[in-house]
């Protein structure tokens, strides 16, 4: 069984745009019931990111209520030894323009801790 990560775009670009907790509930409903089934997840530096929003905010008050459980760590090293993976496998990937490519390793940065993987995407030719 796969188990799919979200993005903070699942959560922000559905909240701001397509999805309000008004408009769609259903689609939260879904986000809850797939991660109790265990078959999605977010991480931690996601929840981080929702987490600075003002209080009366209403997708930090759902994901405090509803989806806080769902939120996996990312110090590990296996986190850091998939995300390389997925770099790699994006990287080969020729349907991608190199400046897509580099974006997207970019976001190494981003879960980089204590030293590891800064720059995944120089290191590959």
């Amino acid at each position: 069984m796969s188990i799919f990560v979200l993005d903070a775009n699942v959560f922000i670009e559905a909240y701001k745009r397509y999805y309000s907790f008004d408009i769609a509930p259903v689609f939260w409903r879904a986000l809850k019931q797939k991660a109790e089934a265990g078959l999605l997840v977010s991480i931690d530096r996601i929840y981080q990111e929702i987490y600075q929003y003002d209080d009366t905010d209403q997708l930090k008050i759902w994901v405090n209520s509803e989806f806080k459980d769902f939120f996996m760590s990312t110090d590990s090293e296996a986190v850091f030894d998939a995300y390389r993976e997925v770099i790699e496998w994006a990287i080969s990937q020729r349907q991608f323009s190199e400046a897509a490519k580099t974006e997207f390793a970019s976001v190494a940065e981003l879960v980089n801790s204590g030293g590891k993987s800064p720059q995944l995407y120089n290191s590959y030719p």
